[in-house]
């Protein structure tokens, strides 16, 4: 049971990044160029781009090629974190992902900093 949880999460979380990894877009300026990956380009034409369908083109056909993709994927992954998780002594998959700050009340921090920015 231990080993499945575990390795059912490490090949979700494989499938997960390969749809990231591979996922390709074409161009909004040239429909017959369709090798836009992530890295570098789509993440290239967010940050300089100031055409607002040129952006909304990337965050629409994005997410088509892999958030529709991942969709499916997302609601095992946190069940199969949160199992991982408490077999190693955490009450779930957030208080795994804090283990590693040094503050004990790091999200009430963070409330605070959040709090006095916001007001």
């Amino acid at each position: 049971m231990i080993l499945q949880s575990y390795n059912e999460f490490e090949m979700t979380v494989s499938k997960m990044e390969n749809t990231y990894s591979t996922a390709k877009i074409c161009d909004y300026h040239n429909k017959s160029k369709c090798d836009l990956a992530l890295e570098p380009e789509i993440i290239e034409i967010s940050k300089s781009s100031h055409d607002p369908e040129e952006l909304k083109h990337i965050w629409v056909e994005w997410r088509k090629v892999s958030g529709e993709k991942v969709k499916s994927l997302y609601s095992k992954y946190v069940e199969l974190a949160n199992t991982v998780a408490t077999l190693n002594n955490f009450s779930d998959y957030a208080a795994f992902w804090m283990k590693d700050y040094e503050a004990d009340n790091f999200p009430e921090q963070i409330g605070k900093i959040i709090c006095s920015v916001v007001h």
